[in-house]
């Protein structure tokens, strides 16, 4: 995600601000010229989205923090004028975990809303909201509980990407696979999604119209997630690798190449004593000025060997650790196969095309 800056760390995890966050003081302030609220509500509502802001980030902490109870480690939390995420390494893919993770934030909310609802009963009810003139202590502390309250709530609908689509998910994948609890929620989804689009357009309501249309773009990059997740569980490097050629160190690029182009091949493993070192393709070797130079010489892609079963899960660990290196397929320790990153995703597109 581009447009990113790091304003600190909690347990070490980097909390970064995208500059759409940026925008809501001044949001604040456009509205306080528009209505000629006075200095004090314009400091008023400068204070109010600072804490909602600290009320998202504390939601998204609650993520984390379950997050990593469990062993997942997390990227970074990022708050955005939209709200805030908590971006994971990866899902969690037991049930209970998957909803104990997503009910951790609404719970945050939840929390502190109760806290401040002594102020909503001991104060006079007609300091609850401030309504373009009413900018007091009071009002601020029922505000705030009102949003968090309100926050809690509209994260448990059943929706993606918001907690409570997570939360049905979880569930339902007791009783059926992982890929059709999330198709049923994606449906559910762009279903309500649709509706609230009809009604926007009915409305003439811009926000529900692009919420609608955001969560509806989302359910589907949430199927596609759950599509690539089951895809590399269910297949394997030796049902995708291409078969490879091995080469001494000590082999003249030009005879490399030779046979590359001969055999139409894009690349070749260089190893010794069959034990492989590197990497080289035929855009390399191609761009070599001396095509009589050896071709250990050259500086090779990096590789990291597996068995022709291990699933393609390790490998997409690989390339997300480093994403230019090649997996290498051993049989009988011998390399007998590769694949890289963008053969991972062709394998990928062909699978979803037939």
């Amino acid at each position: 995600m581009r447009g990113l800056w790091q304003v600190g760390r909690v347990a070490g995890t980097p909390v970064k601000v995208h500059w759409s966050a940026a925008l809501l003081p001044l949001l604040a302030v456009a509205y306080a010229v528009y209505y000629e609220v006075t200095d004090a509500g314009i400091l008023w509502l400068q204070l109010f989205v600072l804490a909602t802001l600290a009320c998202v980030l504390l939601h998204e902490i609650g993520h984390a923090v379950a997050a990593r109870y469990f062993g997942i480690r997390v990227h970074d939390i990022v708050l955005l004028a939209i709200g805030g995420a908590a971006r994971l390494r990866h899902l969690p893919e037991r049930p209970g975990q998957e909803a104990a993770v997503a009910l951790a934030g609404p719970l945050v909310n939840a929390v502190i809303a109760l806290l401040l609802v002594p102020a909503l009963v001991v104060w006079p009810s007609e300091d609850w909201l401030p309504w373009l003139s009413n900018y007091t202590v009071r009002s601020f502390v029922s505000s705030l509980a009102i949003f968090n309250a309100a926050v809690c709530v509209f994260n448990l609908l059943p929706l993606f990407p918001l907690d409570g689509g997570r939360l049905v998910r979880a569930s339902l994948t007791r009783w059926t696979t992982r890929m059709r609890a999330t198709q049923a929620v994606v449906a559910i989804t762009r279903v309500l999604a649709l509706v609230a689009i009809v009604f926007a357009v009915r409305e003439s309501s811009f926000v529900l119209g692009g919420f609608a249309c955001y969560t509806f773009l989302a359910a589907g990059r949430e199927l596609r997630g759950v599509r690539v997740r089951d895809f590399l569980d269910r297949h394997t490097l030796g049902e995708v690798a291409l078969p490879v050629r091995v080469f001494d160190p000590e082999t003249p690029i030009a005879d490399v190449l030779h046979q590359l182009v001969r055999n139409d091949q894009e690349g070749a493993v260089v190893a010794d004593d069959c034990s492989p070192i590197g990497f080289v393709t035929r855009q390399m070797l191609e761009a070599a000025h001396r095509p009589e130079r050896h071709v250990g010489d050259l500086e090779m892609v990096a590789v990291l060997c597996h068995d022709s079963d291990a699933p393609l899960s390790a490998l997409s660990r690989q390339f997300r650790a480093h994403p230019q290196s090649v997996a290498i397929e051993e049989i009988d320790h011998r390399p007998a196969g590769w694949a890289n990153l963008a053969l991972l995703e062709q394998a990928y597109e062909a699978l979803q095309d037939d």
